[in-house]
């Protein structure tokens, strides 16, 4: 059999592979006689070796379609765009000693990721009263609730020096799990100390300057990741 001849019945046989077809050889097809049968057997036995390769060749082809297809999911189900959210305000000036100086409304998309919450601006407290000291505490909630998982995110400022104006920059920074997919209200509130036994004092949250919460869906793919 002549070579142009031999490509010519090949050649089928690639584009069922660029298909993604399964192979179906039929080597009546491929060979013809040539009028001897040596030619004839060395013919049958070079194509029934190509079809064995074409064969290999179908099962990788399919292998990495499988993989591909994983991937295409994999980006469509999963978001990895940034969601976050700044909340600000200039001159905030309040003097209350206990409630909500501020709020921040976020949509969170997924359920598995965790929020990062920040809150930061200028804090004062005046040491006033008769008690050993003045305390108070400014924190974040979730939704009406504090933090759990894994703690609250909060800070406290205790004094117990009469008098002394001091307003001090605060940043306040945390990660908090297990909040649902939805509509969260982030809430900055300032209330009494754990230790109940202080005076309340003279309190101010943002003077002057701009303060601002800040809140981030965060994706924790990594194992090693660690938030405790």
């Amino acid at each position: 059999m002549a070579i142009a001849t031999l490509v010519l019945k090949v050649l089928p046989a690639f584009l069922c592979l660029v298909d993604g077809q399964t192979i179906v050889c039929n080597l009546k097809d491929w060979t013809q006689s040539s009028g001897s049968a040596v030619d004839d057997q060395l013919v049958k036995g070079s194509v029934v070796a190509l079809q064995d390769q074409v064969q290999q060749l179908v099962g990788q082809v399919k292998g990495l379609q499988a993989d591909l297809l994983k991937l295409q999911q994999s980006s469509t189900t999963s978001d990895t765009g940034v969601n976050v959210k700044q909340c600000s305000k200039r001159d905030l000036n309040d003097a209350r000693t206990n409630g909500i100086l501020m709020s921040c409304n976020f949509v969170k998309k997924q359920n598995e990721t965790v929020l990062r919450v920040v809150w930061n601006g200028m804090l004062r407290l005046i040491h006033v009263g008769q008690k050993s000291g003045s305390c108070r505490r400014w924190y974040f909630t979730l939704n009406g609730r504090e933090c759990s998982e894994p703690q609250t995110i909060d800070t406290q400022i205790f004094t117990n020096s009469n008098g002394k104006n001091r307003h001090r920059p605060a940043y306040v920074e945390g990660y908090c799990r297990g909040i649902a997919a939805g509509a969260v209200l982030v809430e900055w509130n300032i209330g009494e100390c754990i230790t109940k036994s202080y005076g309340t004092g003279a309190s101010y949250s943002g003077w002057e300057a701009t303060v601002r919460i800040i809140v981030e869906e965060v994706h924790v793919n990594d194992a090693s990741a660690t938030i405790n």
